[in-house]
């Protein structure tokens, strides 16, 4: 493999191990909503559409960018896993979708329904791609 150190036999038959290059998948701070009172901006100030699984609001942002805040409840989804399921999809989802979005600083606030639980993430990512394209935020200049 091209930029990777070869292993001697002598060392992989004394367990010795290689750490694999580590990737980044953070979502990073500038791409997330970070109080209760911008969440509340966008709440109220925001246009509001419903898919099967999402709804989302959308907010003018106030120049930091295109930033997503993400509401998954805990009456509407009880166990931890499947909470941290469901925003997981939703953030991968949105980092996919990245490139066709508006140049405009906008922020996001989706909440899951239970059914995101049934979806795989291309489902997941389809239905967000069209809610935006209904909100009038992706698919601006040329795409």
């Amino acid at each position: 493999m091209p930029g990777v150190p070869p292993v001697s036999i002598e060392a992989c038959e004394a367990g010795e191990r290689r750490a694999a290059p580590r990737r980044s998948f953070a979502f990073p701070r500038a791409r997330r909503l970070p109080s209760h009172s911008l969440f509340q901006k966008v709440f109220a100030g925001g246009g509001e559409i419903a898919g099967k699984a999402l709804v989302v609001w959308v907010a003018r942002g106030d120049g930091c960018g295109r930033r997503l805040g993400v509401v998954v409840t805990k009456k509407t989804f009880r166990d931890a896993t499947d909470r941290n399921r469901a925003k997981r999809l939703i953030r991968e989802s949105f980092r996919l979708l990245q490139e066709g979005f508006s140049g405009e600083p906008w922020d996001m606030v989706v909440l899951a329904r239970r059914r995101i639980l049934s979806m795989k993430q291309p489902d997941v990512q389809r239905e967000l791609h069209c809610i935006c394209r209904k909100l009038g935020i992706y698919g601006v200049g040329g795409q």
